[in-house]
């Protein structure tokens, strides 16, 4: 307690220098990973190629039950 009452106020130089520090080693990369997230993104959409097989060896893609296309659904999925 006598430390915070030592100081009253005034940070040593010090210290705010490693607290500014600390801070930016956290913000930058933080930061850059926002930045590069829609880019990245964009980048894997464009270079991925269209799944023509299943790894277990299914159909790509199936239909759904009669009962389930009774009630409203469009038929056909991809799982």
């Amino acid at each position: 307690m006598s430390r915070l009452i030592k100081h009253e106020g005034k940070i040593p130089k010090l210290e705010l220098a490693k607290a500014v520090l600390s801070w930016l080693l956290v913000v930058i990369p933080y930061g850059l990973g926002w930045l590069l997230t829609y880019p990245m993104g964009i980048l894997v959409a464009l270079t991925s190629k269209p799944q023509k097989t299943h790894p277990q060896g299914k159909k790509i893609f199936s239909k759904h039950s009669d009962k389930y296309i009774a009630e409203g659904s469009s038929g056909e999925w991809e799982y």
